[in-house]
């Protein structure tokens, strides 16, 4: 359990559940520099429809965390199970898989996804004031 602390249990985070934490940690500030870097490439340049890029950017981070940490997760307890089965002496490798499968078809969406909204955020800059909106020294007699 994630919150184990709140309903009186103890977790034991030691040895390999260590990696998971650090793992998802990686994940996450992963995530946060690459919506951080889309964000500030369309502050940057001014781009008219920021507001898009920072959705977008935050809808992508979320459906990548998202699905790297449940892999993550799956993969390390696959790990943990086909561990104790090991040590048990109950393990086959002839009928067990290759471990939970991975959701490359969403990942290379993801990967395509971000080159995608990067060339959104570098969009063009809003064009100077258009010429006779301003007034330099023209005065009219009055």
């Amino acid at each position: 359990m994630v919150l184990g602390c709140l309903n009186g249990e103890r977790d034991d985070l030691t040895g390999s559940s260590w990696v998971l934490v650090l793992i998802s940690a990686a994940i996450l500030v992963g995530a946060a520099i690459l919506v951080a870097l889309a964000i500030g490439v369309a502050s940057r340049r001014r781009n008219p429809s920021r507001e898009l890029v920072t959705a977008g950017a935050v809808l992508w981070a979320l459906v990548s965390v998202w699905s790297a940490l449940s892999t993550a997760t799956a993969l390390f307890k696959w790990g943990q199970e086909r561990d104790i089965l090991v040590q048990s002496g109950y393990y086959d490798p002839s009928t067990r898989g290759d471990g939970p499968p991975k959701p490359w078809l969403l990942w290379g969406g993801l990967f395509a996804a971000y080159p995608v909204l990067l060339a959104f955020a570098y969009g063009r800059k809003p064009g100077p004031s258009p010429a006779g909106t301003k007034s330099e020294g023209s005065h009219q007699p009055g």
